[in-house]
Order: C-alpha cells, then sequence, then structure tokens
C-alpha cells in the first residue's frame, strides 16, 4: 500500500514537468594540460556559433579547468542553451542544457558539436550523448 501510495505521489509531482534534452559528454586525454587543450578548440567553436562566456555559474569541485558558456540574449540561432565544460583527472567533460522548450535548440547544437569533435579529434575517445532529464522549472 505505502508502494502504491508513493507511486501515485510522484506521479502527481511530474504531471507539470517536461523533459529537457540534454547532452552530456567527455574527452578523455593523457593529463589535465591536453585536456585543457581540447577544451579551448572547442570553446572556440562555441564562439563561432555565437555563443558567450558567462561569469556566474562557478566551477565543479576539483575541477582543474573549467567554462560556462550561454546564448546571448535575443539571439534566435539556438534559442537559449547553457554550454558549460570542465577538466578534471585528465578528461574533459562537456555538458549541453536547453532553456524552457528549447529542445530543438539543444539537438541542433549539440549534434553540430558532436560532428565537431568527429573532425577535429578522431584519435581521442570521446563521447557526446543525448538523453532527457526531468526539467523542474517548466
Amino acid at each position: 500500500m505505502r508502494t502504491a501510495l508513493a507511486l501515485v505521489i510522484l506521479a502527481v509531482a511530474m504531471c507539470g514537468c517536461k523533459t529537457a534534452l540534454v547532452y552530456t559528454g567527455s574527452v578523455k586525454t593523457s593529463d589535465d594540460q591536453k585536456a585543457t587543450e581540447v577544451s579551448k578548440v572547442i570553446e572556440d567553436e562555441y564562439l563561432r556559433q555565437g555563443l558567450q562566456r558567462e561569469h556566474f555559474i562557478g566551477a565543479p569541485t576539483k575541477a582543474y579547468y573549467w567554462s560556462s558558456w550561454v546564448t546571448p540574449v535575443g539571439s534566435t540561432r539556438y534559442n537559449t542553451l547553457w554550454v558549460g565544460d570542465w577538466v578534471k583527472d585528465g578528461t574533459l567533460f562537456i555538458r549541453i542544457v536547453p532553456q524552457p522548450y528549447c529542445n530543438d535548440a539543444s539537438r541542433e547544437f549539440g549534434e553540430h558539436i558532436r560532428g565537431f569533435m568527429t573532425t577535429k579529434f578522431p584519435d581521442l575517445e570521446w563521447t557526446l550523448t543525448a538523453r532527457s532529464e526531468l526539467d523542474w522549472f517548466r
């Protein structure tokens, strides 16, 4: 009975929630300096795609290097995205998160970066995958 009640409460709570198409990935390198160099190459592509650096979100715990990017206000190319990357233990981690109702922008930008990484880093072990996550703010 408790399990059934918990499931009902969870279902009711989630009815108002939507999902966000979030891309997460990583690029494995030999050390933090090499991962930072890879990050700089990808960040140049963020700039070419019209994103701008933002300084309000702090670095993840024990990150060697990090950066945070957003779509400028008024941009129509990718609507509103937040992109973060950070280096820890020789790996560059990437996260692309759409703002409310911008899953198409996330998909377009995520697939663009996936193609970019395929071209730029054919010899490195990397991933960039999309998955739906609950977006509690919608």
